[in-house]
């Protein structure tokens, strides 16, 4: 009976060729958009979730309110905030600044762009990020100090870990490699392969930032450090 069932069936598909591809194709794009689409949101539910204690790690913004405009949201906030929170809310464990920033950096024969973020010594206590060398818990505590993703020191060293080695900061910084960490996945708001301390002199919110928007706002024209 059941040789007679798929003779059936392959004399029906012989005789109605055009039908059945045009089922079968629709069965087939039905089936990949079903699967496109659950990558998707697993994508999306999974969202900095490689982060421990991601559910109870918090990103603060600053919202610009100006009279007759709508709220402006910045992934930035005024310095202070950080140690008056620390002090003023019992129930934050750990807190630390991270701001993004865009830099051009070199070393030997090759030079790029690369965003990266400065960041508190004390932001791998918020952020416990994988590392692959080095000591995350002292890794930002010089002025001087910077942490690359392995691709990142594959590309500029050539090799997985660079620990002591020195990257030129737009020509004229020099930062010391001081930890690896393990690539981050896409689905992360940490979009860079650069943390550096944010206690260097030319950091976002270093003395010589500081001096720069003084300047601007008296008119003058901002000079880099």
């Amino acid at each position: 009976m059941l040789q007679s069932y798929f003779a059936a069936v392959l004399r029906n598909l012989a005789d109605n060729r055009r039908y059945f591809g045009v089922a079968i194709l629709g069965l087939a794009l039905g089936l990949a958009a079903a699967i496109l689409v659950a990558l998707f949101v697993r994508d999306e539910l999974n969202y900095d979730g490689f982060v421990p204690n991601h559910a109870r790690t918090f990103l603060l913004y600053e919202g610009l309110h100006i009279p007759g405009h709508a709220a402006v949201l910045t992934p930035t906030g005024q310095a202070e905030i950080a140690a008056l929170l620390k002090l003023d809310v019992p129930a934050v464990e750990a807190i630390a600044r991270i701001s993004p920033d865009q830099h051009t950096v070199r070393h030997g024969d090759i030079e790029a762009d690369e965003k990266l973020y400065w960041a508190d010594p004390d932001i791998f206590d918020v952020l416990p990020l994988p590392a692959s060398a080095g000591d995350l818990r002292s890794a930002l505590r010089e002025p001087d100090a910077i942490v690359l993703t392995r691709r990142l020191a594959r590309k500029y060293f050539g090799r997985d870990a660079p620990l002591g080695e020195v990257l030129q900061i737009d020509g004229q910084h020099p930062m010391r490699v001081t930890a690896i960490l393990e690539d981050l996945p896409s689905n992360t708001h940490l979009d860079t392969q650069i943390i550096a301390s944010g206690r260097a002199s030319f950091a976002a919110w270093g003395p010589s930032r500081h001096e720069q928007r003084k300047r601007t706002d008296l008119g003058h024209s901002p000079t880099l450090a």
